[in-house]
């Protein structure tokens, strides 16, 4: 017999992306999802996905998710509210538009698969919803060209009353 060869081969998962830079208007990175894009109060034309949670909480937890921080960061404009700074929103994910209309209930998934089936709902034109966030309420300042501060425009929508 001749001599022996043998070869080993191995496969390596690539490098983890770095994380990504802070909101760009100076709004703090609450949230500990590393690879989600998230975004400041500047006016946007995405629909917003507005997580209020906890930093380290379920919701920022699913943000982990490399499927869920690649959706959120291809199709919406994502911001992370700690719940002390957006009192009139119970802890959820609030997907709004650049009209202001809330278009989807608001969520609390369980795993990253419900995250994704419930966005995905919104990205297939769900209706507008009977609630706007009141972000007069809030501990930071929306700029008042935001969609979060616009009633939504919709006919069929009634809205709570904004304490403004």
């Amino acid at each position: 017999m001749g001599p022996a060869f043998f070869c080993l081969l191995s496969c390596s998962d690539p490098p983890t992306p770095p994380a990504t830079p802070p909101p760009s208007d100076g709004l703090p990175r609450y949230a500990t999802a590393p690879h989600v894009q998230w975004a400041g109060l500047a006016p946007t034309d995405r629909i917003l996905a507005v997580f209020v949670d906890s930093p380290g909480g379920a919701l920022d937890r699913i943000a982990h998710d490399p499927d869920v921080a690649t959706f959120l960061n291809d199709r919406f404009s994502p911001i992370f509210l700690p719940p002390s700074l957006a009192p009139d929103l119970p802890e959820a994910i609030w997907f709004v538009d650049r009209s202001g209309c809330l278009r989807h209930a608001p969520i609390r998934p369980h795993t990253p698969p419900d995250f994704i089936e419930a966005a995905n709902a919104v990205m297939l034109n769900s209706p507008p919803q009977t609630y706007r966030p009141a972000p007069e309420k809030w501990g930071i300042p929306v700029p008042e060209s935001h969609p979060l501060w616009l009633t939504c425009a919709s006919e069929s929508v009634t809205h709570l009353p904004s304490g403004k």
